[in-house]
């Protein structure tokens, strides 16, 4: 399987687009849009394809923090786990799988706002349900209970970085050697 992914960012001041493969749709060449913008309040907007909201920066910094240990465990590097930060927005566990691999699981329910209609209906803001997870095999996913987005490692590299980044904080460079 190829992972080699042609880096399709766009960066205009606060605003980062990339076309992310779906995972679970690689054998079709899925991809769709992620973009992470910083919007005038301070706030940090995911879009997921036609998804999107806004999180707190606080909220954006943890889900980075998730993503850079699920990259760790996947790549089995403890050197990367970013421990001061176990004290997260998000329950973290690291179930084993069949064939004794070790996974990464984090969830919590997070505040947003700027919410798409998919999410609250006729409001745009409030509480939903977040899982960030490794897929056997070498994926990654977020999900929301009612739809779930899946993503490679470069993926997730680029979108760990991105986080930081829209939170004022420099880029992890640490898994460059992975993607």
């Amino acid at each position: 399987m190829n992972l080699s992914h042609q880096d399709t960012t766009q960066a205009t001041s606060s605003r980062f687009t990339r076309e992310f493969d779906c995972w679970r749709g690689l054998a079709d060449s899925e991809k769709y849009p992620f973009t992470v913008e910083v919007l005038p309040s301070g706030r940090i907007r995911l879009g997921l394809d036609i998804l999107e909201f806004g999180v707190s920066p606080a909220v954006a910094l943890a889900l980075s923090h998730c993503l850079n240990d699920a990259l760790a465990i996947q790549i089995m590097d403890d050197n990367q786990f970013i421990l001061e930060e176990q004290q997260r927005l998000l329950t973290v566990s690291y179930p084993c799988q069949k064939n004794r691999a070790m996974q990464y699981k984090a969830e919590s329910e997070i505040e947003i706002t700027d919410a798409s209609p998919e999410l609250f209906g006729n409001s745009n803001h409030g509480a939903t349900q977040v899982v960030v997870s490794t897929i056997p095999g070498g994926g990654y996913e977020f999900d929301f209970g009612f739809t779930c987005f899946s993503f490679s490692a470069q993926d997730a590299i680029w979108l760990c970085d991105t986080l930081r980044e829209a939170c004022g904080l420099a880029e992890n460079q640490s898994f460059e050697a992975h993607a």
